[in-house]
């Protein structure tokens, strides 16, 4: 996996996240390792 497939992963999830209103920014930080 590349980093910038690493990052469209991240942005993804963050995006999901914020509109379930569920997902806190160091899981977010974490997917990106």
């Amino acid at each position: 996996m590349t980093v910038e497939e690493k990052m469209r992963l991240v942005l993804s999830l963050a995006e999901e996240g914020m509109e379930q209103g569920e997902i806190p920014i160091a899981a977010i930080i974490f997917h990106g390792d």
